[in-house]
C-alpha cells in the first residue's frame, strides 16, 4: 500500500476502533456489525487503489518497453517493430536471430575448412622436400620440381587468404546479433522486474 492510502486506511481504522469499542461495550451489535462492514470497506477501497497503481504502472511499463525496443532496435528495427507486442514475441525474435546468425556462422565455417585443410596439407607435403633440400639431399630437376610446387603454393595461399579472411569477416558480422539481442533480453528482465 502506498503511504497516502495507508495513512487514509490507519486513520480510518483507529476512528473506528474506538467507534466500534463503544458499539461492542453498549450491547449494540447491529451498529457494531456496520462499523466493522465501514472497516472492510474502507480497507477494500484502500486495497482497489494500490491494485489500480500497480496496474497503471504495469501499464506504462510495457509501453515503455515498446517504445524503448522501438527506438533502440538497430538494423531491422524498422520492420520488426510492428510485430513487437508483448515479451514472447520478443524473446522469439531473439530465438529467430539466434539461429539465423548460428546457421550463416555455421556454413562459413563449413566453406572456410577445406581451404585451412588444403592449405594445411600443401605446406605438409612442401615441408618435406624444403628439409631435403636444406640437407642437400635434391637432384637439380627435384629443385626445379620444389620451386615450381613453391610458387604454386604461394599464388593459392595469396588466393585463398583472401577466401578465409572473407569467411572470417562474415562470420564476425553473424555474431553482431549479440548487441541486439543482448538489449532485447535485457528489457524483457526489466519489465519482468517491473511485473514483480
Amino acid at each position: 500500500m502506498s503511504e497516502v492510502a495507508g495513512q487514509d486506511f490507519s486513520s480510518t481504522l483507529k476512528d473506528s476502533a474506538s467507534t466500534l469499542l463503544n458499539e461492542l461495550e453498549q450491547g449494540n451489535f447491529t451498529a457494531a456489525l456496520r462499523v466493522i462492514h465501514q472497516i472492510n470497506a474502507a480497507r477494500e477501497e484502500s486495497l482497489y487503489h494500490e491494485v489500480g497503481k500497480l496496474t497503471r504502472g504495469l501499464h506504462d511499463a510495457i509501453v515503455n518497453f515498446q517504445i524503448d525496443v522501438l527506438s533502440r532496435g538497430g538494423a531491422g528495427a524498422g520492420e520488426k517493430g510492428s510485430e513487437f507486442h508483448d515479451a514472447s514475441e520478443r524473446l522469439n525474435y531473439v530465438i529467430e536471430l539466434t539461429e539465423n546468425a548460428a546457421n550463416r556462422t555455421m556454413d562459413m565455417v563449413d566453406d572456410c575448412m577445406p581451404v585451412a585443410s588444403q592449405l594445411g596439407q600443401a605446406a605438409e607435403k612442401l615441408r618435406g622436400d624444403w628439409q631435403r633440400l636444406g640437407k642437400r639431399e635434391l637432384e637439380p630437376g627435384e629443385f626445379r620440381e620444389l620451386y615450381k610446387r613453391i610458387d604454386d603454393f604461394l599464388d593459392y595461399t595469396l588466393s585463398q587468404s583472401s577466401s578465409l579472411h572473407n569467411g572470417l569477416s562474415n562470420i564476425l558480422v553473424a555474431q553482431e546479433y549479440q548487441d541486439l539481442t543482448g538489449q532485447v533480453i535485457k528489457r524483457v528482465i526489466g519489465l519482468v522486474k517491473d511485473v514483480e
